[in-house]
C-alpha cells in the first residue's frame, strides 16, 4: 500500500453528515467528556473529522494499491499538525477501511518481533516504550499500529510500519532527549513498512496504588476484548460484513501472539523495574546494564 501526501483542499465542501449525530459516528476522549473525532460516508467518500485538525476525505475503495486523501483544515489549524494526523490517525482508520487492522498503539522491537504497548491517550505508553529504548530496542510504531492479516489463515499476521515519531509531554521528552510533541514530517509518498513478527501485546494498567510492576497473560475471550478495545474502525466499517472480519482477523491475532496486562507503579521512580519486567519476560533478552549500553553505542550496535 503506497501514501501519497495530504492534499488541503481548503473550498472542499464538508458533508452535512459529518456534523449530525444520526449519520456519523462520534468518538469522545478518554474520560468521555466531549467529542474528539467523527466519522460518516458520502457515496464514494469516507470523512473523518478531526478536532482542533480539520475533515479529511479519503476514497471508500482504494484504487491501484494507494491511499490518497484530501484535508479541510479547522480554522486556525496548523498545516504541521494536519500532516501529523494524517499519518498518526488518518492513515490507520483508512488503511482498516482497505482491509487491514489498526490499533491505537506503540510498538519496541525485541529479538522475538514487536511487542505492542496499548492504553488510552496519555497513559504513558511512549514514555514506557523511550525506557525500552534506551535498553538498546527500537520503536517501530507509535499511536498508529498497523497489522496485515492475511485471509489465508495458514500466513502468519504481521505489523506494517507507518511513517511516525514520538509524541511525548515536556516531561518524558526533557528525560529522553527527544522533541516534544514532535510532528511527522513526509514530502514524498511512502509504502508501508516492511512486515514486522509479533512478540505480543500488552494492556497497560498505570496507577497510582500498585506497589511493583505485574504481568498476566490474558485468557483468549479477555485477549479478543482487550485488542478489540483499542482497535481503529471508521463509520463504512461498522456493517455486518467488515465486523465479523474484524472479529476474525483479532481472533486470529490473539491466537497467534500473547497479551498480558501490565500493572504498573505511577511516576517515573519505578519505570525502570517496569522496564526490566518486560524485557525478561516478553522481548527475548536479559536487561542490559548501563555499562553494556555505553559499550553497544561506542561499537555503534
Amino acid at each position: 500500500m503506497i501514501i501519497e501526501p495530504l492534499v488541503f483542499s481548503p473550498d472542499l465542501q464538508v458533508p452535512a453528515a459529518l456534523t449530525s449525530d444520526d449519520d456519523s459516528t462520534a468518538f469522545e476522549d478518554t474520560e468521555g467528556q466531549r467529542v474528539v473525532a467523527r466519522a460518516c460516508r458520502e457515496g464514494d467518500w469516507c470523512w473523518l473529522w478531526l478536532d482542533g485538525t480539520g475533515s479529511y476525505r479519503f476514497p471508500a475503495v482504494a484504487t491501484t494499491g494507494t491511499l490518497r486523501a484530501e484535508v479541510v483544515p479547522d480554522p486556525g489549524a496548523s498545516r504541521a499538525r494536519a500532516h501529523d494526523d494524517y499519518y498518526r490517525s488518518l492513515a490507520p482508520v483508512a488503511l482498516q477501511v482497505y482491509g487491514y487492522e489498526a490499533l491505537h498503539g506503540t510498538a519496541v522491537m525485541g529479538e522475538g518481533g514487536a511487542l505492542v504497548l496499548l492504553a488510552p491517550s496519555r497513559s504513558g505508553k511512549t514514555t514506557l516504550a523511550c525506557e525500552l529504548v534506551e535498553r538498546g530496542h527500537r520503536l517501530v510504531a507509535d499511536d498508529a499500529v498497523v497489522l496485515e492479516v492475511p485471509a489465508d489463515p495458514r500466513a502468519v499476521p504481521v505489523l506494517r510500519p507507518l511513517p511516525f515519531v514520538p509524541r511525548l509531554r515536556d516531561d518524558s521528552a526533557a528525560r529522553y532527549g527527544l522533541p516534544v510533541r514532535d510532528k511527522t514530517v513526509v514530502t514524498a509518498e511512502v509504502g508501508l513498512g516492511d512486515p514486522v513478527p509479533l512478540a505480543g501485546f500488552v494492556m497497560l494498567d498505570r496507577r497510582a496504588d500498585v506497589a511493583a510492576p505485574r504481568l498476566a497473560r490474558l485468557g483468549p475471550s479477555t485477549a479478543l476484548k482487550a485488542l478489540l478495545s483499542r482497535c481503529y474502525f471508521h463509520y463504512s466499517s461498522t456493517d455486518d460484513d467488515r465486523q465479523r472480519k474484524l472479529v476474525a482477523a483479532y481472533l486470529r491475532v490473539a491466537a497467534g501472539a500473547p497479551v498480558y496486562e501490565l500493572s504498573y507503579p505511577d511516576g517515573y521512580d519505578r519505570l525502570a523495574e517496569t522496564a526490566d519486567l518486560l524485557q525478561a519476560e516478553c522481548l527475548g533478552r536479559e536487561p542490559l546494564s548501563r555499562g553494556q549500553l555505553a559499550q553497544r553505542a561506542a561499537l555503534g550496535v
